[in-house]
């Protein structure tokens, strides 16, 4: 009931506040368990890029070490593999000017002026191309595949919101499966990962039944509960989500070692500093992606209850 000497306008306004209160209290709480940093700013924005702006018929070719740093992006792509080689080896020459003739290398032609004003506000990275370590790598847009990732979703997220509130766990770690399978049940990778959650069998059996005759990691409710436990121990053993996000594609073991090496629990400072064989691209941009992926599933919905409201 609305209050005597209170409009109707006056209470969609309070009820607007009021709204935008809880909106501002849960992202401050997200922000407070998932943090970011300069060096992850960078890396969030590219994967959001690549998860909303680029379809999987455009290939990205990015600075490796700040992806941000777009070189070009080429439209109807076939046969990524062989296209992409070219299309990095194309820029070589470039970059070697750079690391032959410093400053002076981007009067050389339109691509070369391009490339020095894509690092103006770079200044590291103008250092790296100075010295000549630029390293190119390709990545093919994702905004199609998402957006069917993100309709499947629908079906499965509020039950694993449910276990994983039962874990005591938050629930925006849900969103990890965009960057592990795109929510897709079959998911087989090289190496053995499988489902949705793309478990090892090591890793799976002791929560879930994983033989010859069953695999329960292709299940989207036992494969949400054995992620949970995994998710859950990493957490307690590295103390902040960073690092247990990152230690769901790493391993708890190898992001231990770069904590105990580096003397440093901060992400930022295994990404910048921590050199291991196996902590590599996909670990170093682990985290980002899923923070990515948690923004762009929560603009998809966003955007799909708009158009419904319509």
């Amino acid at each position: 009931m609305i209050k005597m000497g209170m409009n109707m306008n006056s209470f969609l306004k309070f009820s607007q506040l009021q709204i935008l209160a809880l909106v501002f209290s849960v992202n401050a709480y997200a922000k407070d368990l998932f943090p970011s940093s300069p060096i992850l700013d960078k890396k969030v924005k590219f994967w959001e890029l690549v998860f909303t702006s680029y379809s999987s018929k455009q290939l990205i070719i990015h600075d490796k070490d700040s992806p941000d740093l777009i070189f070009s992006v080429m439209d109807s792509v076939k046969e990524k593999g062989i296209v992409s080689k070219d299309e990095v080896k194309a820029f070589s020459p470039l970059l070697k000017d750079f690391a032959e003739l410093g400053e002076e290398a981007a009067a050389l032609s339109p691509r070369h002026k391009k490339i020095w004003k894509l690092y103006a506000k770079d200044s590291a990275g103008r250092s790296r191309l100075l010295a000549g370590r630029i390293n190119l790598r390709s990545q093919l847009g994702l905004s199609d595949i998402f957006h069917d990732a993100a309709l499947r979703a629908q079906l499965y997220i509020p039950r694993m919101e449910k276990i994983f509130k039962e874990h005591g766990l938050p629930t925006e770690l849900t969103r990890i499966p965009f960057v592990e399978s795109m929510f897709k049940l079959d998911a087989r990778s090289k190496v053995g990962a499988t489902g949705m959650w793309q478990l090892m069998s090591y890793s799976a059996k002791p929560h879930i039944i994983v033989n010859n005759k069953r695999d329960e990691r292709k299940s989207p409710i036992k494969s949400t509960y054995a992620a949970a436990k995994i998710l859950q121990a990493n957490y307690k053993g590295l103390k902040n989500w960073p690092l247990a996000i990152t230690a769901y594609n790493h391993g708890a073991n190898g992001v231990k070692r770069g904590v105990v090496k580096l003397g440093s629990s901060n992400l930022a400072d295994l990404i910048l500093s921590y050199r291991s064989k196996n902590f590599g691209f996909a670990s170093q941009n682990y985290y980002a992606e899923f923070l990515a992926a948690q923004s762009s599933y929560d603009k998809w919905r966003n955007k799909q209850l708009a158009t419904a409201a319509r």
